[in-house]
């Protein structure tokens, strides 16, 4: 069972973004990001998880794809 450290929510639209430090039991850390969106009949679940040891790369390529997006005007 892992520990929860910290955590953020993000709304956004019909979506919500929360985004949890927690830590392992073997003292790992890591990023865990959920994503739920309530759709007809129920709500839909997306999960994803970084461990700090590969955040800052994670957040170079986010950010890559941001200005990329931005570039190109993608919405």
């Amino acid at each position: 069972m892992s520990q929860e450290i910290h955590s953020e929510e993000l709304p956004a639209g019909g979506r919500k973004y929360f985004f949890d430090v927690r830590r392992t039991e073997g003292g790992n850390t890591y990023v865990h990001i959920k994503e739920k969106k309530f759709v007809e009949g129920g709500r839909e679940e997306h999960e994803i998880v970084v461990f700090a040891e590969h955040i800052d790369q994670f957040a170079e390529t986010l950010e890559k794809v941001r200005q990329y997006l931005k570039t190109n005007q993608i919405q």
